[in-house]
């Protein structure tokens, strides 16, 4: 080959490659530098490399341009930073060799490559990398990777906490194992959906805890695959077991409140805050003739009263509770704190019960649908 073409590789190359004595001084540099650090290459020439590297690289850029004495080269790359002419520092990816019985060259051979997009990119990618590993960690959601086996790889904090165990152990385990073994199947099928690509939709099992605990978890779960690795299932989780032990105590208080409800000897019935029926025990339907079905959720109590014994204890309520002027200055006595509770004779609804239907519906609409329920 021409060995003008080799001169114009080294020249007009985007490295800088450079020689230096044996104290590492400049014998020779190329025209990279001009670009990379806005030095000129006739202005290094004598000068030692030192004045272009940072103070906390010096001993690097010294085992790697010495190495070993008895060894005649090093090929090891190092980074090392090297500042321009604006103060700010550049990473570079060097190698060096010692060539200095070698000629044309009798000196060391320096090739230094421009890493710093590279750099700071992966130091970002750190950071980030860092951040998610805390947000992983710190997660109040309980966060387990598995391979295809059920096999964990990888648990978060609130994973060991909930099943009482160590790291070690959780990576150790297999998912399937900590399962209950009526359980096993479920999760066994939910897997086998996630690997062929479907949803394998919200995720309910019951785990073994370290001591035998049971621990009941909901959460979801996603396949994820990547063109280099094998798929990996991806799962995120809270712990619901006092939540389902409080719903299990409230739906008994309900079981035990019903069947009070409906066995007592009284005759039961509320509304909700517009009137309508929402509860009407087994004793109303014996002594008032309704099915339940037909009032909860579809009447009101003026259904089953008396149109007239409406209207006269509204009327009553109403003169209770009215504020007429007594002076001519306009002045009206205040309005009793408290009304006196009067229970109507012969089974009737107390006063305040009046006043409940006085203020839900006007005697008029009393009496509109107690004579189209009648008609119907």
């Amino acid at each position: 080959m021409n060995a003008g073409w080799f001169e114009a590789l080294v020249e007009l190359g985007g490295d800088i490659v450079a020689i230096l004595d044996a104290k590492g001084h400049f014998l020779f540099v190329n025209q990279a530098v001009q670009a990379a650090l806005g030095v000129s290459p006739d202005a290094l020439l004598n000068t030692h490399i030192s004045e272009l590297l940072h103070a906390e690289d010096l001993g690097t850029a010294q085992l790697a341009f010495e190495g070993d004495p008895g060894a005649p080269s090093h090929d090891s790359p190092v980074t090392l930073r090297m500042r321009d002419t604006q103060g700010n520092y550049r990473i570079f990816q060097v190698t060096a060799k010692r060539l200095l019985d070698q000629p044309p060259f009798h000196g060391i051979l320096i090739h230094a490559h421009d890493v710093t997009i590279l750099a700071r990119s992966l130091e970002q990618a750190r950071s980030v990398e860092a951040h998610l590993h805390e947000l992983f960690e710190n997660a109040a959601e309980m966060i387990a990777c598995m391979d295809q086996e059920g096999r964990i790889t990888c648990a978060n904090a609130a994973w060991n906490r909930a099943l009482g165990a160590e790291e070690s152990e959780a990576k150790r385990s297999c998912l399937f194992e900590l399962s209950v073994p009526e359980g096993r199947a479920s999760l066994k099928e939910t897997f086998s959906q996630l690997l062929q690509g479907r949803d394998g939709g919200t995720i309910r099992a019951t785990l073994l805890g370290r001591s035998g605990e049971q621990v009941e978890v909901e959460g979801s779960a996603k396949c994820r695959r990547s063109w280099n690795t094998e798929a990996e299932i991806q799962m995120i989780c809270r712990d619901v077991t006092t939540r389902n032990k409080l719903q299990q105590e409230r739906e008994a208080r309900q079981v035990l409140c019903s069947a009070i409800l409906q066995s007592t000897n009284y005759i039961i019935v509320s509304t909700d805050p517009q009137g309508t029926i929402v509860t009407f025990n087994r004793t109303a339907e014996e002594m008032l003739g309704y099915a339940a079905e037909e009032l909860i959720g579809k009447a009101t109590p003026a259904i089953f009263h008396d149109p007239q014994e409406i209207q006269k204890r509204a009327e009553n309520s109403a003169r209770n509770w009215a504020r007429p002027s007594s002076r001519e200055d306009g002045y009206s006595p205040p309005r009793p704190k408290r009304r006196e509770r009067r229970t109507a004779r012969n089974g009737a609804w107390s006063a305040r019960t009046a006043l409940a239907f006085r203020r839900s519906f006007s005697a008029a609409e009393c009496t509109r649908r107690t004579a189209g329920s009648s008609a119907s």
